[in-house]
C-alpha cells in the first residue's frame, strides 16, 4: 500500500505540476521538456547495464547471507556509476560537436541536454539501490525516499519556478535536482542502516567470492540490459520520433496524453513490486505452481483497475484541453491507441518476470528486441507522414505483439493459462461505460470542467458496480461484504 500510494502521489504530483508547466510553457515548450525526459529514461535503461535486474534476481534466491548480498550490491554500484559517468561525457561531446543540434532543431537544445543528463549517475545508483530495497522487503521504504520525496520537492519547486523563472531550462533543473535528492537520501539511509546493523552483521565475505559472483551477474546482466533497453525504446521511441519529425505543438499534446495514460500502470506497477523476487524464489524451489499462483494473483488485481483507467482516458482524454490549455489539441484516435498500449503493458508485461526470473532471459530479450525493431521501423516509416496517430498505433501494435508472444511462452512453460477468462473483460467494458457516461455528460450542459467532472464520477460509479459484481474475485468480494457489514 505504501508503494501504491507513492506511485499515486508521484503521478498525481506529475499531473498537477505538468499542468502548471503546460500552461506556462504552452504546447511547444512542454513538448521539449517531455522529449528530454523520455531520452533520459532510455539512457537510464542502459547505464545500469542490466545489473539492477540481475541483482534483483540474485537477491531473490534467498539462500545467501545478507553481508554477501550487500558486498555484491556495492561492487555492482561502482561499475554502474562508472558507466553512467561515461554516458554523460559522451552526451557532452555530442553537444560540443553539434550532433544533438542537427537532430533536434529546438532553441538551446544542447544546454537542455546537458542539464538533463547531469541526473544520470544519480538515477543509475538509485536504480541499483531499488533492487536491494525491493529484494530485502524494503520496497515501502524505497518509495518513501523516492516517490514521496520527489513529489514533495516538485510540488514546491515547480510553482515557484513558474512564477519567478518560467523557462524550459529552469524546469529541467527541477527534474535533475529531484533525482539527485532521492539518490542522496537513499545513500544516507543505507549508511544509517549499516551503522545500526554493524554488530549483528554476518562474517565478511571473501573478496574472491564477491568478485566471482559479480562477474557472473555482469555476464548475465548483458541480456537483461538489452531487454530493458528494448522495453524502454518501446515506451519512448514514439516521442523521440515525433520530436524529430512533428511540430513541437503536436509533440506537446502527445506527451501530455502519454503522461496521463501512465495512470493505467499505477496499480499494476505497485502490485508487481514483489512479483519478480517471488517468482524467482518459487522457481528456485522448483514450484511451477507457485509461479502460476503469483501470476493469477497479479492479473486478478491489475485487470479491473487498468481496464477502468483505460476506458476513462480513451473517451474523456479528448477533453484534456480543458485542463492543459487551448494550445493543446487531442486527436480521438490517439486518445484510444495510447492508453491501449499502456493497458496491454500493465496487464501482461509482468509475464516477462515469468521468463527472465526463471532462466529464460534470453528469450525475453529476443522478444523485446523484436518488438522494439517493429516499433522503430513503424515510427520511421509512418510518423513523418501521419504524425501522432502513427506513433500511437505503432506503440499499441508493438505492445500487443510482445505481450502476446510472452503470454504464449508462459503458457507453454507452465502447461496452463494464467489468469481467468473474466480478466479480459474490464478494458472493453470500461470503454463502453465511459462512452455512455460521456454521452450523458454532454446532455447535461456546455463543454466545461464541471460537466466533464460529473461525467467522470458517473463512469466511476457504473464501472464500480460492474467490477464488484463480476470482475472481483468471489473470495475477495465476500471479505469486502463482511467487512462492510461488520462496520455497519
Amino acid at each position: 500500500m505504501i508503494v501504491m500510494g507513492g506511485q499515486i502521489v508521484l503521478l498525481m504530483t506529475g499531473v498537477v505540476t505538468s499542468t502548471i508547466i503546460a500552461r506556462a510553457l504552452a504546447a511547444d515548450g512542454y513538448g521539449v521538456v517531455n522529449l528530454l525526459r523520455n531520452i533520459l529514461v532510455i539512457a537510464l535503461t542502459v547505464s545500469p547495464l542490466g545489473l539492477d535486474v540481475a541483482l534483483l534476481k540474485f537477491c531473490g534466491r534467498g539462500r545467501d547471507p545478507d553481508s554477501f548480498k550487500l558486498a555484491i550490491a556495492w561492487k555492482l554500484r561502482a561499475i554502474a556509476r562508472v558507466a553512467a559517468i561515461l554516458a554523460v561525457i559522451l552526451v557532452g561531446l555530442a553537444v560540443a560537436t553539434g550532433f544533438i543540434q542537427r537532430i533536434y532543431a529546438f532553441p538551446a537544445v544542447g544546454q537542455a541536454f546537458l542539464i538533463t543528463f547531469l541526473a544520470l549517475p544519480f538515477a543509475t545508483d538509485a536504480a541499483l539501490l531499488g533492487a536491494v530495497y525491493r529484494a530485502s522487503g524494503g520496497a515501502g521504504r524505497y518509495a518513501l525516499l523516492v516517490s514521496y520525496a520527489q513529489s514533495a520537492f516538485r510540488i514546491v519547486a515547480v510553482p515557484l519556478t513558474v512564477v519567478f523563472c518560467p523557462t524550459i531550462e529552469a524546469i529541467l533543473w527541477i527534474n535533475t535536482l529531484q533525482i539527485i535528492l532521492s539518490s542522496l537520501l537513499l545513500s544516507a539511509d543505507l549508511r544509517r542502516q549499516e551503522k545500526t546493523n554493524a554488530r549483528a552483521a554476518d562474517a565478511q565475505p571473501q573478496a574472491k567470492a564477491v568478485d566471482a559472483e559479480a562477474k557472473r551477474l555482469l555476464r548475465e546482466s548483458v541480456w537483461m540490459c538489452l531487454s530493458i533497453l528494448a522495453y524502454s525504446l518501446m515506451r519512448s521511441a514514439d516521442v523521440m520520433f515525433l520530436g524529430a519529425f512533428a511540430p513541437a505543438s503536436s509533440l506537446g499534446a502527445y506527451s501530455a496524453l502519454a503522461m496521463v495514460a501512465q495512470l493505467v500502470a499505477i496499480f499494476p506497477m505497485a502490485a508487481s513490486q514483489s512479483l519478480g523476487p517471488n517468482i524467482s524464489h518459487a522457481h528456485h524451489r522448483g514450484e511451477s505452481e507457485g509461479v502460476r499462483r503469483e501470476l493469477d494473483h497479479y492479473l486478478s488485481k491489475a485487470a479491473p483497475i487498468s481496464g477502468f483507467i483505460f476506458g476513462g482516458i480513451a473517451i474523456f482524454g479528448q477533453r484534456l484541453d480543458l485542463v492543459f490549455g487551448a494550445s493543446f489539441h487531442f486527436d480521438p484516435l490517439v486518445c484510444l491507441l495510447l492508453p491501449l498500449g499502456q493497458t496491454l503493458s500493465a496487464a501482461l508485461a509482468p509475464m516477462g518476470y515469468a521468463l527472465s526470473m526463471t532462466g529464460r532471459h534470453r528469450a525475453e530479450t529476443a522478444i523485446l528486441c523484436l518488438g522494439a525493431v517493429i516499433l522503430i521501423a513503424s515510427c520511421l516509416i509512418f510518423v513523418p507522414r501521419y504524425g501522432a496517430v502513427a506513433a500511437a498505433a505503432a506503440v499499441a501494435f508493438a505492445f500487443l505483439f510482445v505481450n502476446g508472444v510472452r503470454f504464449a511462452l508462459v503458457i507453454r512453460s507452465l502447461g496452463s493459462i494464467p489468469g481467468r477468462l473474466i480478466d479480459l473483460a474490464p478494458a472493453p467494458a470500461g470503454l463502453c461505460l465511459a462512452w455512455l457516461a460521456a454521452d450523458i455528460c454532454d446532455s447535461l450542459g456546455p463543454r466545461n470542467l464541471a460537466t466533464n467532472f460529473c461525467g467522470c464520477l458517473l463512469y466511476a460509479l457504473l464501472f464500480g458496480v460492474l467490477a464488484f459484481s463480476f470482475f472481483i474475485d468471489s473470495g475477495v468480494r465476500s471479505k469486502m461484504v463482511q467487512s462492510l457489514v461488520g462496520r455497519a
